[in-house]
């Protein structure tokens, strides 16, 4: 288990604009790597270092790297699911009662982000996808955001973590929207499944 980052302004005294910056850790970070963000002034800095701790301490590890831009979306979804009536309980029995009882699903793809460790939420929902008895694959995301070899590294720690003890994997596929990669594969596999179903 990581330790708990410390955030902290510090200011570059070779720089003779936007000097103050705060060092952000790639569990942290939007991008999934090291980043500084700079500032023109120390208020504007605190301003975001007050954001910066307070999204960690109410949203945890899993939305620690969420952008501003995704926490709007997030929020203008919620609301979209108030306007319909519905509350996230009600919207995960739709979702459970979809999987268990829906006879023509052939198969169930979850999608892991691949820049973190594995998460309470995953591990649960996954727990709870190999009671149901229905076939699932895996796809981790966002693999353009680290090296090919750190992406191995956190697919395999994901594996052995969830999966410990299992004598068979799920199919696993490592993908990203932006390059592409893994498009190919899943499409194919997803042919297969299809083919064998028919």
């Amino acid at each position: 288990m990581p330790r708990e980052f410390k955030f902290e302004i510090r200011k570059d005294k070779t720089r003779t604009t936007s000097a103050w910056w705060i060092d952000i850790p790639p569990r942290y970070s939007e991008t999934g790597r090291r980043q500084k963000r700079f500032f023109k002034t120390l208020d504007m800095a605190k301003g975001e270092l007050q954001s910066l701790k307070a999204r960690v301490a109410n949203h945890g590890i899993s939305s620690k790297l969420l952008g501003a831009a995704f926490e709007e979306q997030a929020a203008a979804a919620l609301a979209l699911l108030k306007e319909a009536g519905l509350e996230n309980r009600q919207l995960v029995t739709i979702v459970a009662d979809y999987i268990e009882q829906r006879e023509k699903l052939r198969l169930v793809f979850v999608l892991i982000d691949s820049r973190l460790e594995p998460q309470k939420i995953d591990r649960e929902f996954l727990a709870w996808l190999q009671g149901t008895v229905r076939p699932f694959a895996l796809i981790f995301t966002k693999a353009d955001k680290l090296s090919a070899t750190k992406v191995q590294s956190n697919v395999a720690f994901f594996m052995n973590t969830v999966f410990a003890g299992r004598a068979e994997f799920p199919r696993i596929f490592t993908s990203s929207s932006k390059t592409k990669e893994g498009r190919l594969e899943i499409l194919k596999f997803i042919e297969e499944m299809l083919a064998e179903r028919k």
